[in-house]
C-alpha cells in the first residue's frame, strides 16, 4: 500500500510562509508575507509554521516589509534563543560527563545545526539534544544520564532502559530544562549495528557550548531532517 505523499506537503498558509522566509526572489517573497498576513491571524498559527517565524521576522526588514506583527515575530526570536540557552546550559554537565568516560557526543538533527553555528538558537526551536552513541557505549551512556539526575519519560528501571535497546531507537530523559534524547540508531531501530558507520565517517568536528562532539554532514543531516520529519513529527510535515 502506498501513502498519498501529498499528505506531507506543507499547507497552503505554510506554503506562503516559507515562500517569504526562503524565496531568492525578494518580490515573491513579499507576495508571501503579503499573503500569509491576509490569510492568517497570528493567533491561530500552527506549530509548522511557528518554526518558521523566526526566520521570517529577521527577513523581512531585510525585504522592507513594515507590518504590525514585527514586534511579535521578535519576540518569537528572543524566546527560542532564551530556551536554547538554558537548554544548552542544562545539557553541557552531561556532555562534559560522557567525554570524560571516553564517549565523543555525536549530536543530530537541531543540536548539530547549533553546534555549527551557535547563531541558529534563535532560528532552530530546540525542545531536546540528541545525542548518538554506538551500542557498545550504551550501558556506560545510560549510566551516566541516571547519575545526572535526568528521569526516562517512559519512568523505566535501569535494566529495562538496557534491554529497551532492542525495541527502541532513541530514549528520552529528562531534568528540569535538561532534556536529552539518547539514540542507539540515528534514524530508525534495526538490526544492523554497523548501519551508522558511515554517518560517522562523513561526520564534522564540531563544538556544543565548548564541548567538542560530531555532527553529521550537510547531506546527512538534510537527510535526517526530511527522514524524522516524516516518521515522527506529529504534525507530518517536510517543512
Amino acid at each position: 500500500m502506498h501513502m498519498d505523499p501529498t499528505r506531507y506537503w506543507p499547507s497552503a498558509s505554510n506554503t506562503l510562509l516559507l515562500t517569504a522566509a526562503l524565496h531568492p526572489d525578494p518580490d515573491k517573497a513579499r507576495q508571501g508575507w503579503l499573503g500569509w498576513e491576509e490569510l492568517q491571524r497570528f493567533e491561530a498559527v500552527n506549530w509548522a509554521e511557528m518554526r518558521v517565524v523566526p526566520v521570517v521576522a529577521r527577513r523581512l526588514p531585510q525585504l522592507g516589509v513594515d507590518s504590525p506583527l514585527l514586534p511579535r515575530l521578535a519576540g518569537v526570536r528572543r524566546f527560542l534563543w532564551t530556551k536554547a540557552r538554558m537548554l544548552h546550559r542544562a545539557v553541557t554537565p552531561l556532555l562534559q560527563s560522557l567525554r570524560a568516560a571516553g564517549i565523543t557526543p555525536y549530536l543530530t538533527k537541531g543540536a548539530a545545526r547549533i553546534a555549527l553555528d551557535p547563531a541558529e538558537a534563535v532560528e532552530r526551536y530546540s525542545h531536546d539534544v540528541d545525542v548518538l552513541v554506538r551500542p557498545d557505549e550504551w550501558e556506560v551512556a545510560v549510566d551516566l544520564v541516571l547519575a545526572a539526575g535526568l528521569v526516562p519519560e517512559q519512568n523505566l528501571s535501569r535494566e529495562a532502559l538496557l534491554r529497551l535497546r532492542q525495541r527502541f531507537h532513541a530514549i528520552g530523559f529528562q531534568k528540569a530544562e535538561a532534556q536529552i534524547d539518547l539514540h542507539l540508531f540515528a534514524m530508525k531501530r534495526n538490526r544492523c549495528e554497523g548501519d551508522d558507520d558511515g554517518l560517522r565517517e562523513r561526520s564534522l568536528d564540531a563544538r556544543f557550548a565548548g564541548v567538542p562532539v560530531r555532527v553529521p554532514c550537510a547531506e546527512d543531516r538534510m537527510v535526517m531532517a526530511l527522514g524524522h520529519g516524516l516518521l515522527f513529527n506529529p504534525g507530518r510535515v517536510t517543512d
